[in-house]
Protein backbone atom coordinates (compact mmCIF):
# COMPACT_ATOMS: atom_id res chain seq x y z
CA UNK A 1 0.00 0.00 0.00
CA UNK A 2 1.49 3.49 -0.94
CA UNK A 3 0.25 6.76 1.15
CA UNK A 4 1.01 9.61 -0.12
CA UNK A 5 1.51 12.65 2.46
CA UNK A 6 1.29 15.34 -0.12
CA UNK A 7 3.09 17.70 2.11
CA UNK A 8 0.60 17.14 4.50
CA UNK A 9 1.12 16.18 8.44
CA UNK A 10 -0.80 12.92 9.41
CA UNK A 11 -0.82 12.24 13.18
CA UNK A 12 -1.99 9.72 14.96
CA UNK A 13 -2.27 10.52 18.96
CA UNK A 14 -1.86 7.02 20.62
CA UNK A 15 -1.25 6.93 24.55
CA UNK A 16 -0.42 3.54 24.16
CA UNK A 17 1.61 1.38 21.60
CA UNK A 18 -0.38 1.35 18.14
CA UNK A 19 -0.26 -1.49 15.90
CA UNK A 20 1.83 -2.59 13.38
CA UNK A 21 -0.72 -0.28 10.97
CA UNK A 22 2.74 0.40 8.35
CA UNK A 23 3.16 -2.92 7.82
CA UNK A 24 4.09 -3.13 4.00
CA UNK A 25 3.29 0.71 3.54
CA UNK A 26 5.28 2.66 1.34
CA UNK A 27 5.17 6.22 2.39
CA UNK A 28 5.87 8.86 -0.01
CA UNK A 29 5.02 12.92 -0.03
CA UNK A 30 4.35 14.25 -3.75
CA UNK A 31 5.02 17.73 -2.50
CA UNK A 32 7.53 18.48 0.09
CA UNK A 33 6.58 18.45 3.68
CA UNK A 34 5.16 15.39 4.37
CA UNK A 35 5.06 14.21 8.39
CA UNK A 36 4.05 11.08 9.47
CA UNK A 37 3.57 12.20 13.37
CA UNK A 38 2.51 9.46 16.10
CA UNK A 39 3.22 10.04 19.79
CA UNK A 40 4.29 6.36 19.80
CA UNK A 41 5.30 3.59 17.53
CA UNK A 42 4.73 0.18 17.71
CA UNK A 43 7.82 -1.75 16.43
CA UNK A 44 8.41 -0.50 12.51
CA UNK A 45 8.25 -3.97 10.10
CA UNK A 46 10.75 -4.57 7.61
CA UNK A 47 9.13 -4.23 4.81
CA UNK A 48 7.70 -0.39 5.39
CA UNK A 49 9.44 2.11 3.24
CA UNK A 50 10.09 5.77 3.87
CA UNK A 51 10.22 7.43 0.99
CA UNK A 52 12.33 10.64 -0.17
CA UNK A 53 11.74 13.85 2.00
CA UNK A 54 9.28 12.44 4.10
CA UNK A 55 9.84 12.95 8.07
CA UNK A 56 8.67 9.92 10.83
CA UNK A 57 8.42 11.84 14.07
CA UNK A 58 7.50 10.29 17.39
CA UNK A 59 6.66 13.54 19.98
CA UNK A 60 5.93 10.94 22.88
CA UNK A 61 7.95 7.97 25.12
CA UNK A 62 8.73 5.15 22.77
CA UNK A 63 11.06 2.38 23.09
CA UNK A 64 11.29 -0.58 20.19
CA UNK A 65 12.81 -1.11 17.08
CA UNK A 66 13.52 0.77 13.54
CA UNK A 67 13.11 -1.12 11.03
CA UNK A 68 12.06 -0.34 7.00
CA UNK A 69 14.04 0.94 4.22
CA UNK A 70 14.77 4.30 4.29
CA UNK A 71 15.81 7.35 1.97
CA UNK A 72 19.05 8.88 2.46
CA UNK A 73 16.63 12.18 2.51
CA UNK A 74 13.57 11.10 4.74
CA UNK A 75 14.52 12.02 8.37
CA UNK A 76 13.48 10.43 11.36
CA UNK A 77 12.48 13.40 14.13
CA UNK A 78 12.57 12.50 18.06
CA UNK A 79 10.10 15.46 19.62
CA UNK A 80 8.52 16.23 22.63
CA UNK A 81 9.13 18.45 25.47
CA UNK A 82 11.11 16.30 29.02
CA UNK A 83 10.47 12.91 27.13
CA UNK A 84 13.24 10.18 26.49
CA UNK A 85 12.46 8.06 23.63
CA UNK A 86 14.16 4.99 23.26
CA UNK A 87 15.46 3.49 19.83
CA UNK A 88 16.40 -0.21 20.63
CA UNK A 89 18.03 0.02 16.68
CA UNK A 90 17.89 1.07 13.68
CA UNK A 91 17.50 -0.29 10.40
CA UNK A 92 20.90 -1.87 9.25
CA UNK A 93 21.17 0.34 6.14
CA UNK A 94 20.46 3.50 8.45
CA UNK A 95 17.76 6.26 8.46
CA UNK A 96 17.87 9.01 6.41
CA UNK A 97 18.59 12.23 8.73
CA UNK A 98 18.49 12.12 12.46
CA UNK A 99 17.02 14.92 14.91
CA UNK A 100 16.56 15.22 18.27
CA UNK A 101 14.57 17.92 19.96
CA UNK A 102 12.74 21.29 18.38
CA UNK A 103 13.98 24.35 19.14
CA UNK A 104 10.22 25.49 19.76
CA UNK A 105 9.75 22.38 22.33
CA UNK A 106 9.07 23.91 26.23
CA UNK A 107 12.05 21.21 27.44
CA UNK A 108 14.54 18.25 26.39
CA UNK A 109 13.88 15.94 24.43
CA UNK A 110 16.54 12.90 24.93
CA UNK A 111 16.77 9.63 22.58
CA UNK A 112 18.86 6.33 24.63
CA UNK A 113 19.92 4.73 21.63
CA UNK A 114 20.93 1.32 20.28
CA UNK A 115 20.39 -0.70 23.48
CA UNK A 116 21.63 -4.43 21.67
CA UNK A 117 22.89 -2.97 18.28
CA UNK A 118 26.64 -2.69 17.54
CA UNK A 119 26.35 -0.76 14.81
CA UNK A 120 23.66 2.07 13.97
CA UNK A 121 23.40 4.46 10.30
CA UNK A 122 22.72 8.01 9.76
CA UNK A 123 23.25 7.93 5.73
CA UNK A 124 22.41 11.86 6.15
CA UNK A 125 22.76 14.57 8.98
CA UNK A 126 22.46 14.38 12.93
CA UNK A 127 20.87 17.75 14.54
CA UNK A 128 20.63 17.79 18.60
CA UNK A 129 18.75 21.27 18.75
CA UNK A 130 18.45 23.29 21.63
CA UNK A 131 14.86 24.55 23.21
CA UNK A 132 12.58 27.02 24.70
CA UNK A 133 14.13 27.86 28.04
CA UNK A 134 17.70 26.47 28.04
CA UNK A 135 19.90 27.56 29.99
CA UNK A 136 23.64 27.82 29.72
CA UNK A 137 23.74 26.60 25.83
CA UNK A 138 21.79 23.13 26.88
CA UNK A 139 20.00 21.42 24.20
CA UNK A 140 18.34 17.81 23.84
CA UNK A 141 20.52 14.80 24.28
CA UNK A 142 21.99 11.85 22.40
CA UNK A 143 22.42 9.03 25.22
CA UNK A 144 23.97 6.01 24.13
CA UNK A 145 22.85 3.26 26.22
CA UNK A 146 25.60 2.63 29.44
CA UNK A 147 24.28 -0.89 30.39
CA UNK A 148 25.15 -2.63 27.51
CA UNK A 149 29.17 -4.61 27.66
CA UNK A 150 29.27 -4.37 23.42
CA UNK A 151 30.96 -1.80 21.68
CA UNK A 152 28.32 0.43 20.28
CA UNK A 153 29.23 2.49 16.34
CA UNK A 154 27.25 5.13 15.49
CA UNK A 155 28.01 5.71 11.94
CA UNK A 156 27.11 9.41 10.90
CA UNK A 157 27.17 10.17 6.49
CA UNK A 158 26.18 13.84 6.91
CA UNK A 159 27.38 16.81 8.80
CA UNK A 160 27.23 16.66 12.87
CA UNK A 161 25.65 19.63 14.33
CA UNK A 162 24.91 19.59 18.38
CA UNK A 163 23.29 23.21 19.62
CA UNK A 164 24.54 22.30 23.50
CA UNK A 165 27.21 24.32 25.01
CA UNK A 166 27.02 23.03 28.81
CA UNK A 167 29.61 20.72 30.30
CA UNK A 168 27.35 17.55 29.11
CA UNK A 169 28.13 14.07 27.22
CA UNK A 170 26.60 11.46 24.95
CA UNK A 171 27.86 8.74 27.69
CA UNK A 172 29.79 6.28 26.44
CA UNK A 173 33.13 6.63 28.40
CA UNK A 174 35.68 3.66 27.27
CA UNK A 175 35.85 0.50 29.83
CA UNK A 176 37.58 -2.75 29.68
CA UNK A 177 34.88 -4.46 27.69
CA UNK A 178 33.79 -1.73 25.35
CA UNK A 179 33.74 1.48 24.04
CA UNK A 180 31.19 3.85 22.07
CA UNK A 181 32.19 5.68 18.55
CA UNK A 182 30.84 8.71 16.50
CA UNK A 183 32.10 8.03 12.84
CA UNK A 184 32.23 9.92 10.21
CA UNK A 185 32.26 8.10 7.08
CA UNK A 186 30.23 9.98 4.20
CA UNK A 187 33.10 9.57 1.46
CA UNK A 188 36.44 11.42 0.83
CA UNK A 189 35.18 13.42 -1.88
CA UNK A 190 32.48 15.55 0.01
CA UNK A 191 33.66 17.35 3.29
CA UNK A 192 31.21 17.78 6.08
CA UNK A 193 30.81 19.87 9.09
CA UNK A 194 31.28 18.97 12.18
CA UNK A 195 30.06 21.27 15.37
CA UNK A 196 29.69 20.18 18.89
CA UNK A 197 29.80 23.01 21.27
CA UNK A 198 29.33 20.63 24.62
CA UNK A 199 32.37 20.10 26.56
CA UNK A 200 31.97 17.29 28.80
CA UNK A 201 32.08 14.51 25.87
CA UNK A 202 33.90 11.02 26.97
CA UNK A 203 32.96 9.24 23.55
CA UNK A 204 35.51 8.23 20.87
CA UNK A 205 35.16 9.50 17.58
CA UNK A 206 36.73 8.35 14.21
CA UNK A 207 36.89 9.70 10.57
CA UNK A 208 36.27 6.74 8.52
CA UNK A 209 35.42 3.41 9.11
CA UNK A 210 36.69 -0.16 10.67
CA UNK A 211 35.31 -1.63 7.31
CA UNK A 212 37.04 0.56 4.81
CA UNK A 213 34.54 3.56 4.35
CA UNK A 214 36.08 6.94 4.18
CA UNK A 215 35.31 10.05 5.99
CA UNK A 216 36.10 13.97 5.08
CA UNK A 217 34.98 16.29 7.82
CA UNK A 218 35.82 20.12 8.92
CA UNK A 219 35.76 21.30 12.58
CA UNK A 220 33.21 24.29 12.47
CA UNK A 221 34.31 25.16 16.14
CA UNK A 222 36.69 23.60 18.93
CA UNK A 223 35.89 19.88 19.38
CA UNK A 224 37.01 18.46 22.87
CA UNK A 225 36.65 14.78 24.04
CA UNK A 226 38.78 12.74 27.23
CA UNK A 227 38.78 9.70 24.95
CA UNK A 228 40.20 8.78 21.52
CA UNK A 229 40.06 10.40 18.52
CA UNK A 230 40.66 7.83 15.14
CA UNK A 231 42.11 9.34 11.69
CA UNK A 232 41.88 6.13 9.54
CA UNK A 233 44.39 6.14 6.26
CA UNK A 234 41.91 7.29 3.39
CA UNK A 235 40.26 9.78 5.58
CA UNK A 236 40.37 13.92 6.21
CA UNK A 237 39.84 15.92 8.83
CA UNK A 238 40.30 19.63 8.77
CA UNK A 239 41.11 21.62 12.14
CA UNK A 240 40.78 24.56 10.08
CA UNK A 241 41.37 26.87 12.79
CA UNK A 242 40.23 24.90 15.69
CA UNK A 243 41.05 22.75 18.24
CA UNK A 244 40.75 19.50 18.57
CA UNK A 245 41.53 17.92 22.44
CA UNK A 246 41.45 14.50 22.78
CA UNK A 247 42.66 11.87 25.43
CA UNK A 248 43.96 10.12 22.90
CA UNK A 249 44.54 10.66 18.93
CA UNK A 250 45.48 7.60 16.74
CA UNK A 251 47.02 8.19 12.91
CA UNK A 252 46.77 5.88 10.42
CA UNK A 253 49.47 5.85 7.41
CA UNK A 254 47.71 7.72 4.38
CA UNK A 255 45.25 9.93 5.99
CA UNK A 256 45.08 13.92 5.20
CA UNK A 257 45.38 16.63 7.95
CA UNK A 258 44.04 20.49 6.80
CA UNK A 259 45.27 23.46 8.85
CA UNK A 260 44.56 26.79 8.79
CA UNK A 261 47.10 29.38 10.26
CA UNK A 262 47.05 33.21 10.35
CA UNK A 263 43.48 34.03 12.01
CA UNK A 264 43.62 31.87 14.81
CA UNK A 265 45.59 28.30 14.42
CA UNK A 266 44.69 25.22 13.95
CA UNK A 267 45.49 22.53 16.48
CA UNK A 268 45.72 19.26 18.02
CA UNK A 269 45.90 18.82 21.80
CA UNK A 270 46.53 15.79 23.43
CA UNK A 271 45.90 15.06 26.81
CA UNK A 272 47.77 11.51 26.41
CA UNK A 273 49.36 9.28 23.61
CA UNK A 274 49.30 11.22 20.20
CA UNK A 275 50.18 8.15 17.64
CA UNK A 276 51.48 9.17 14.34
CA UNK A 277 52.36 7.33 11.09
CA UNK A 278 55.28 7.46 8.90
CA UNK A 279 53.81 8.25 5.72
CA UNK A 280 50.66 11.02 6.19
CA UNK A 281 50.22 14.82 4.11
CA UNK A 282 49.66 18.00 6.28
CA UNK A 283 48.12 20.22 3.79
CA UNK A 284 47.97 24.11 5.10
CA UNK A 285 45.89 26.94 4.17
CA UNK A 286 47.86 30.57 5.02
CA UNK A 287 45.21 33.33 6.27
CA UNK A 288 45.63 37.13 6.33
CA UNK A 289 49.97 37.14 4.77
CA UNK A 290 52.72 34.78 4.74
CA UNK A 291 52.96 31.35 7.23
CA UNK A 292 55.04 32.46 10.72
CA UNK A 293 58.21 30.32 10.92
CA UNK A 294 56.92 28.13 13.46
CA UNK A 295 53.40 26.96 13.52
CA UNK A 296 52.07 24.24 16.42
CA UNK A 297 50.79 21.21 14.34
CA UNK A 298 50.42 18.90 18.19
CA UNK A 299 50.74 19.14 21.34
CA UNK A 300 50.72 16.25 23.88
CA UNK A 301 52.10 13.95 26.70
CA UNK A 302 53.27 11.29 25.01
CA UNK A 303 54.17 10.00 21.38
CA UNK A 304 54.63 7.19 19.33
CA UNK A 305 55.86 7.96 15.62
CA UNK A 306 58.35 9.14 13.69
CA UNK A 307 61.08 11.65 14.70
CA UNK A 308 62.23 12.68 11.19
CA UNK A 309 59.42 13.42 8.68
CA UNK A 310 61.05 12.99 5.40
CA UNK A 311 57.83 11.12 4.35
CA UNK A 312 55.63 13.38 5.26
CA UNK A 313 53.83 15.27 2.37
CA UNK A 314 53.13 18.98 2.86
CA UNK A 315 50.83 20.50 0.17
CA UNK A 316 48.73 24.12 0.12
CA UNK A 317 50.44 27.43 0.93
CA UNK A 318 53.79 26.15 1.92
CA UNK A 319 57.10 26.98 0.36
CA UNK A 320 59.49 23.98 -1.00
CA UNK A 321 61.01 22.54 1.95
CA UNK A 322 58.72 22.85 4.56
CA UNK A 323 58.50 20.21 7.00
CA UNK A 324 57.65 19.10 10.61
CA UNK A 325 60.34 19.17 13.64
CA UNK A 326 59.88 17.22 16.89
CA UNK A 327 60.50 19.95 20.16
CA UNK A 328 59.42 18.60 22.91
CA UNK A 329 55.93 17.28 23.85
CA UNK A 330 55.27 19.67 20.22
CA UNK A 331 55.33 18.63 16.49
CA UNK A 332 55.89 22.02 14.76
CA UNK A 333 55.20 23.22 11.03
CA UNK A 334 58.67 24.46 9.98
CA UNK A 335 60.75 25.79 7.09
CA UNK A 336 64.00 23.96 5.86
CA UNK A 337 67.02 26.14 6.26
CA UNK A 338 66.58 26.87 2.30
CA UNK A 339 62.96 27.61 2.20
CA UNK A 340 63.51 29.85 5.52
CA UNK A 341 65.92 32.15 3.42
CA UNK A 342 63.70 32.54 0.71
CA UNK A 343 60.55 33.52 3.28
CA UNK A 344 62.89 36.07 4.84
CA UNK A 345 63.83 37.50 1.41
CA UNK A 346 60.72 37.92 0.37
CA UNK A 347 59.34 39.58 3.60
CA UNK A 348 60.60 43.12 2.47
CA UNK A 349 58.52 42.99 -1.01
CA UNK A 350 55.43 41.80 1.18
CA UNK A 351 55.77 44.47 3.78
CA UNK A 352 56.42 47.08 0.53
CA UNK A 353 53.46 45.98 -1.57
CA UNK A 354 51.27 46.26 1.71
CA UNK A 355 52.99 49.35 2.38
CA UNK A 356 52.29 50.86 -1.26
CA UNK A 357 55.59 51.62 -1.85
CA UNK A 358 56.13 49.58 -5.23
CA UNK A 359 55.82 51.25 -8.07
Amino acid sequence: MVLDLNGFTFQRDFQTASPATTDGYTIVSSTPGGVWRQRRFYPMVANVVIGAGVTIEIFGTYQNNLNGTWSPTSTFLVSGSNITATVNTLPAAGVGNLVIGKSSANGPTTMLSFQSQPLSVVQGDVTINSYVGAVGGDASDFKFDVNNAINMDLRVGGNFTDTATDNSSYDGAPTNSRRRTITFNGGAGTQRTVSIGRTGLVNDFAVGDSSGGAGNVMLDQDLTTTSRFTLRGNSILNVSTQTLTAGEFVGQSGMTLEYSFGAGDGLIDVNGLLTLPSSMTIDVTALGGPLAMNHVLFMFDSYSGPTSFENWTFSGDVLPGWSAELSGNSILLVPEPTAACLLLSLLPLVYRRHTGSVR
